[in-house]
């Protein structure tokens, strides 16, 4: 298979990414190899080597600076590609988090989303984004602002400086932005710091009990 993303079909290429990218774990070396894909000349080898490696998870963590840099090719579908796979590759995806914040300002909407998606999928090694998320609470696609929210839900304490902007986020115009924000807030509330706590009950007591309800977020109501 390594051999076959050589070929000089581009086609070959593409399939034969795909099929190691479903091997998983067991195509681990053939990482070099799909990292050598993500130059490819042709665009669809490239998304299909950038999600193989995805699929690889943390097995594929060499390839962490090479997805990286691919989020500044010129190919928006690449760019969703290589922001997703660094979304599965979680921690070990750490050092990418400044290029996924970036990627939260990139002009295709969907490459924003999962930009932010992948933030999402990283947690707390995800904070020096924390500003970058904060904005994308303000992104004019709804799709962008849930994710966003939901993000810094997975930040802990590290979210505090996101509290007033969720806390304003619970008057978004679509319902699941609302939503997203009031989970977060509602995760902060079982927060060590004191003033994340007050800071989320304030927010979240302005938008009152029957909103509450009606969003029905769980973890708001037990």
């Amino acid at each position: 298979l390594e051999a076959a993303l050589q070929d000089e079909d581009a086609e070959v290429r593409k399939r034969a990414a795909l099929a190691l990218g479903q091997l998983g774990k067991h195509a681990a070396p053939a990482v070099p190899a799909l990292v050598a894909g993500l130059q490819d000349k042709d665009a669809g080898v490239r998304r299909v080597a950038a999600e193989a490696l995805g699929y690889l998870g943390e097995h594929a963590a060499p390839a962490v600076p090479a997805l990286e840099a691919a989020l500044q090719d010129k190919d928006a579908i690449f760019h969703r590609a290589a922001a997703s796979a660094l979304g599965c590759l979680g921690q070990h995806a750490a050092s990418a988090v400044p290029a996924l914040g970036a990627a939260l300002q990139d002009k295709d909407k969907d490459v924003r989303e999962r930009a932010a998606l992948a933030l999402w999928q990283l947690g707390k090694h995800a904070a020096p984004a924390v500003p970058a998320l904060v904005a994308g609470l303000q992104d004019k696609d709804a799709g962008v602002r849930r994710v966003a929210a939901e993000a810094l839900g997975y930040l802990g304490e590290q979210a505090a400086p996101a509290v007033p902007a969720l806390g304003a986020a619970l008057q978004d115009e679509d319902e699941e932005v609302r939503e997203g924000a009031a989970l977060a807030l509602c995760r902060a509330l079982q927060d060590e710091d004191e003033e994340v706590r007050e800071g989320a009950a304030l927010a979240l007591g302005r938008l009152g009990m029957a909103d509450l309800v009606s969003m029905q977020p769980p973890q708001c109501l037990l």
